[in-house]
């Protein structure tokens, strides 16, 4: 019921990026870093939900802002990280900002069957998400579990957020600029715009990495940042419009 909601701005994103220098700092190998990686974006997660609470009760208002301040608080660790290690390291600040350069076949078998399963859960689940918008009290008398079915709805997210920044580091607004386009195209139902969000969500971020390639070429762009110049501007508008004045005031 949040619009301007997604990993990147609820500081998910940070968290996960925390932990996956915190593991390539001690010296932990790619499974390391994963485990580490959803560690940091599942920590996220509980202080969100936890912080986001107003009278016992998750408002998007407050979750919204909680996960901006917590996302912001992580990525000064990380970057109070990146001034005290090594020198060789801290090319790693190009991974910050997203970085598909170094993606290696022997990443997919990790991060595919992550990705395909909760893709295919969020999808089962998607009919209950469509009544979940209607209200809590409409929900609990249509038989959705509120409650449950959101911090099911954020485990899944987390662990899914936590692989990928493991691998590619943060590609920031591609969960607020693709569900939003695939909204205005296709609709308002759940059961279309999750299973569309992924694909939709996919051929953006490659079209994107193909600018952020040729745009200075021979040199390459980090792809977050093409993906930051195109997802703040939405970012704005819809802070600015009907639905981010009703979430805000």
């Amino acid at each position: 019921m949040n619009p301007l909601a997604e990993p990147f701005i609820l500081g998910i994103s940070s968290g996960g990026t925390f932990g996956a220098l915190l593991s390539i700092s001690l010296g932990l190998a790619f499974f390391g870093q994963q485990v580490f990686a959803f560690a940091g974006a599942l920590a996220v997660i509980f202080l969100v939900f936890a912080l986001g609470k107003r009278n016992g009760t998750i408002e998007p208002s407050a979750l919204l802002l909680t996960g901006v301040m917590i996302g912001a608080f992580f990525s000064a660790l990380i970057m109070l990280m990146m001034t005290y290690i090594d020198s060789s390291f801290r090319t790693a600040l190009f991974w910050l900002l997203g970085n598909l350069s170094l993606a290696d076949n022997s990443y997919v078998i990790f991060v595919l069957p992550v990705t395909i399963l909760i893709a295919l859960v969020l999808t089962l689940l998607s009919n209950k998400f469509n009544i979940l918008s209607l209200g809590d009290d409409t929900a609990c008398h249509l038989g959705v579990e509120s409650a449950k079915l959101r911090i099911t709805a954020y485990l899944l997210s987390s662990i899914l957020v936590g692989t990928i920044v493991s691998v590619s580091g943060i590609i920031g607004f591609v969960g607020l600029l693709v569900p939003h386009l695939c909204r205005m195209v296709f609709g308002f139902d759940n059961r279309i715009i999750i299973p569309a969000s992924f694909f939709v969500g996919a051929v953006f971020l490659m079209m994107a990495d193909n600018v952020a390639r040729v745009i200075i070429s021979p040199a390459e762009l980090p792809v977050g940042v093409i993906t930051a110049f195109l997802g703040a501007p939405l970012f704005v508008y819809l802070l600015k419009s009907k639905f981010g004045k009703k979430y805000w005031v």
